[in-house]
């Protein structure tokens, strides 16, 4: 009978903290897409490149069931928000993102990460630019 409460307290600390992209604009500082600014808002997502036109995409958020659990942090696993950028490709300068995606920093808030699908459908590609407030 003992166990059972310990058994409780374990479980209770091992629930996943879920991670939302929050609206607003996010610069990418280092890399080959240093300048671009991202602009996120409920059904859209608009790039702007320093000195070019501004690139909309429509946003189509993955259902929580699927955030993928990208940032173990002890006990407590952190999902990351995703959403899907549409139309696909999308081309910034030369370099064309396959199924792009949105995926919201583990810290929360802080910054987004742009990335294609992964070839299993998921959201561990490699980064292609990382915007931060």
């Amino acid at each position: 009978m003992r166990l059972a409460p310990l058994a409780f307290v374990v479980l209770a600390g091992c629930g996943a903290k879920l991670v939302k992209l929050e609206p607003g604009t996010l610069q990418c500082k280092s890399g080959p897409h240093a300048g671009l600014a991202v602009t996120i808002a409920a059904d859209k997502v608009v790039f702007t490149p320093a000195g070019g036109a501004p690139i909309t995409r429509t946003v189509k958020a993955w259902p929580q069931e699927k955030w993928p659990n990208l940032c173990p942090a002890g006990m407590q696993a952190i999902r990351p928000e995703v959403v899907e950028l549409g139309p696909d490709p999308l081309l910034l300068g030369t370099v064309e993102i396959k199924l792009p995606l949105l995926v919201a920093d583990c810290r929360g808030g802080t910054s987004v990460s742009l990335k294609p699908t992964d070839p299993q459908g998921g959201a561990s590609g490699p980064e292609v630019a990382r915007f931060e407030r």
